[in-house]
């Protein structure tokens, strides 16, 4: 199960970061970089659980493998990078930590039981937790969209993760203690609803006022290439007026070069002639 368990998490975190980054290479390369990133992952994840000195260094070596595969492997910026992987890491931790922290909390299960090897219970919070880090995943890839317009927040985007970090573990410890005071799971119940509501339409509004941003900018943009536009076609209704006119006198010009002809007077004809072909080049510009 532990072994089942650290490939869904390896595997889930090379599907996240492709999710939201481009291969570099053609399959035959991206495929193989990818199956070598899982297993430094599960490496990772399986060290820290024999090792328990190990375990305090977990994120930062599954950090280094996953940030050194999207550098090798992936498209995009770096920060863009870090920040995919930070937010994956909250994603995992709290996964991880809802998990067990429903089963204390809610059920009242003792903690020994849950770092217990071969204890149901363990199982159970480890299929809980891996199930919730599948779920987001899955979300992150409806709402992908929406998720890649903070690319272009510039290397702020790091901060989000960081932010999130902050107010989950004030929100989270909130709810402990509230359901420590209560003890009564509706109660809990609808806090978690509130603060599910809460998180949407932080998140909405702050979208609503980047998408507002971006209309004035395109707002802008086209009132430019109206302006543009006006004195392109002002331009070419000058142009099409010298035609007219042009063609106007051109029937009158050839009658007087004919006379001219018909007098002999060749000098004179090639003179006109030449002033009027003078005033045909200021006709050149048109198209």
């Amino acid at each position: 199960m532990e072994i089942l368990a650290n490939l869904c998490e390896s595997v889930l975190w090379i599907v996240f970061l492709k999710i939201f980054c481009r291969p570099k290479y053609s399959r035959k390369i991206d495929f193989p970089g990818a199956v070598s990133a899982v297993l430094l992952l599960m490496a990772s994840i399986g060290l820290s659980d024999q090792f328990a000195l190990f375990s305090q260094y977990t994120v930062l070596i599954d950090f280094v493998n996953a940030f050194g595969y999207t550098m090798l492997f992936l498209e995009g910026m770096w920060y863009w990078k870090l920040f995919l992987i930070a937010v994956y890491n909250v994603a995992l931790l709290g996964s991880s930590v809802l998990a067990v922290n429903t089963f204390v909390n809610l059920f009242h299960v003792d903690a020994t039981v849950l770092v217990a090897e071969g204890n149901p219970l363990r199982i159970a919070m480890i299929v809980t937790a891996k199930v919730v880090l599948v779920i987001l995943v899955i979300l992150s890839r409806i709402f992908r969209d929406k998720i890649m317009v903070l690319q272009r927040a510039g290397v702020w985007v790091i901060v989000f993760p960081l932010i999130t970090i902050s107010v989950g573990t004030t929100l989270f410890q909130t709810l402990v203690h509230f359901y420590r005071q209560t003890s009564d799971i509706v109660w809990i119940v609808w806090l978690l609803l509130m603060v599910c509501a809460l998180c949407f339409m932080s998140f909405q509004l702050a979208y609503d006022a980047y998408r507002g941003k971006q209309q004035k900018k395109m707002s802008d943009f086209l009132r430019k290439q109206m302006i543009i536009q006006q004195q392109t076609y002002k331009q070419q209704y000058e142009n099409i007026r010298k035609v007219r006119k042009t063609q106007h006198d051109m029937k009158h010009r050839l009658v007087v070069i004919e006379q001219q002809l018909l007098e002999k007077d060749y000098e004179r004809a090639q003179n006109y002639t030449r002033d009027f072909l003078m005033e045909l080049d200021g006709v050149k510009e048109f198209k």
